[in-house]
């Protein structure tokens, strides 16, 4: 468990720099990932086999969730302050959320051909994060009638 809590001061760190949260909070997983490849002990945890009971452990752990939301809610609640960040869902309710897309996206390893770690959160994390209406979200929202229009064109053509 301390070891796993050695990647909230790094998340920490980058997510008190300038610059827009999105940018610092995939930076702050991104960092968490590569700490965790390089220590032998993270590499255990974040096996993929072994990261299903590693998540429950933390989440359960009052001490990891008063770490994380210590570390945390600051960032997220100056983001939701300055718009950056949905307020229609309850605080705890991110950070729950952010901590287990980490988690899942730390377990994979990347594959030739396949999408980065970055793109993953960016295409999926920082999407559900985004508060609605907003103009990062109305693109996010065309984005995707433009893979539906897309989607559509390759079954009717077969």
């Amino acid at each position: 468990m301390r070891e796993a809590a050695s990647l909230v001061p790094t998340a920490n760190r980058r997510l008190h720099q300038t610059g827009r949260f999105e940018e610092q909070l995939v930076d702050a997983i991104l960092d968490g990932i590569e700490l965790s490849r390089r220590s032998p002990l993270l590499g255990l945890l974040f096996d993929p086999v072994a990261v299903g009971e590693t998540l429950h452990a933390t989440l359960a752990s009052d001490a990891w969730a008063d770490r994380v939301r210590r570390s945390l809610a600051d960032p997220v609640a100056d983001a939701i302050a300055r718009g950056e960040v949905r307020d229609d869902v309850p605080l705890d309710d991110l950070l729950a959320w952010i901590v287990r897309v980490a988690f899942q996206v730390t377990t994979e390893d990347p594959l030739p051909g396949r999408s980065t770690a970055r793109q993953q959160l960016e295409w999926f994390l920082l999407p559900a994060i985004r508060p609605p209406g907003s103009r990062r979200a109305e693109d996010d929202a065309r984005r995707r009638q433009t893979v539906r229009s897309s989607t559509r064109e390759l079954t009717d053509d077969t």
